[in-house]
């Protein structure tokens, strides 16, 4: 007579639990671990599990397939040639955050009611719905990859949709007073001509802090903003054409041996060692908070540069390139200042 096989429940000294799968192979005695998830998650992977073994009679696709835990690190790896540092780490903390509630699970063994218990587990934890929709896109886009290597027979993903969140609000930006407010703090300072650069060519925090001289054309009268350090990887070009100022401010500035463009230096004119992204935004937040502009942050000087752009009547198109954005949709969130200038542009009807 066949051994049905067992569900477990074990607990252990630290408090955390594990299902674990008990069943005989051959005159062999089995485990197949679940994790670390709810009853109900675990009775839906079981009631699989059982209906594979009595369909298959053995599992041994299943039990030679890859736990997440070893298809992390190998699809990690894999996206180190394409994928920029800082979304291999969002994507590793994803990683972290499933297996915190699943266990290390065999990736055949994930199911769709799983993707829908690990959701409403992060929601109960209070993480917001726009987080967890940005995390099952990872996981999706992972799991599809698990999917092409032929390690899942389906993405547990598919079907399942994502929670509808409100629109956000719209970005704020620095009015007229409030950037010649802005410049004549930082007038004087060591900061004064990052920021200005910022406010003139809506580059990143990061863009401005790689550039370097080779980077700027002052004959053509336009900065080159690299792929390689760039958020989506591609070359943009920023004219300077019509910014006299900015490119006087860029003729005085002193010449680093590192090359970059801008970075500290003594009051003897040593040259110190380069500033971090942390250190420049933390440093900029508190400026802005002491004229009483506590909402504001580096990346408001981006948002200003877009905006004003914007309401200047620049198609936004144009400002999608300018910006660097890969998507018009993530440039979309200045149309709503454009709708002025559209008024105009309809009123030129003939008819």
């Amino acid at each position: 007579m066949k051994k049905v096989p067992s569900l477990i429940k074990r607990i252990y000294r630290s408090g955390h639990h594990a299902w674990i799968i008990r069943y005989r192979l051959g005159n062999k005695q089995e485990h197949y671990k679940i994790g670390n998830c709810d009853k109900r998650t675990a009775t839906k992977v079981y009631k699989n599990f059982c209906e594979r073994l009595e369909n298959e009679g053995a599992l041994d696709e299943k039990i030679s397939s890859k736990k997440l835990s070893d298809f992390q690190k190998e699809y990690i790896a894999s996206g180190k040639q394409v994928k920029a540092p800082r979304t291999l780490l969002r994507e590793k903390k994803v990683f972290e955050n499933f297996m915190d509630f699943t266990g290390n699970l065999y990736l055949r063994s994930i199911e769709c009611i799983t993707m829908e218990d690990y959701r409403r587990h992060r929601l109960d934890a209070g993480v917001s719905p726009s987080t967890i929709n940005l995390e099952f896109r990872h996981l999706k886009v992972a799991f599809n990859t698990a999917k092409r290597w032929k390690l899942m027979d389906q993405n547990p993903l598919d079907g399942i949709r994502y929670i509808r969140v409100p629109q956000s609000e719209f970005p704020r930006y620095l009015s007229l007073d409030e950037i010649k407010k802005t410049l004549e703090t930082f007038s004087g300072s060591e900061f004064e001509p990052i920021v200005r650069f910022y406010l003139g060519t809506g580059a990143r925090l990061g863009e401005a802090l790689s550039l370097t001289w080779s980077d700027i054309n002052l004959a053509r009268a336009q900065v080159v903003i690299k792929g390689v350090n760039a958020k989506g990887k591609r070359n943009r070009v920023i004219p300077l054409k019509y910014s006299p100022n900015l490119i006087e401010m860029l003729n005085k500035l002193k010449r680093r041996k590192d090359g970059k463009v801008f970075g500290p230096f003594s009051k003897r004119g040593k040259e110190l060692p380069q500033w971090s992204e942390w250190w420049v935004g933390r440093h900029i937040s508190k400026v802005l908070t002491s004229i009483g502009l506590p909402w504001a942050t580096c990346h408001t000087f981006r948002h200003t540069f877009a905006s004003h752009l914007v309401m200047a009547g620049v198609p936004l198109f144009t400002v999608q390139r300018l910006l660097g954005h890969a998507q018009i949709d993530t440039t979309m969130i200045y149309a709503h200042l454009a709708e002025d200038h559209s008024a105009e542009m309809i009123a030129k009807l003939p008819y």
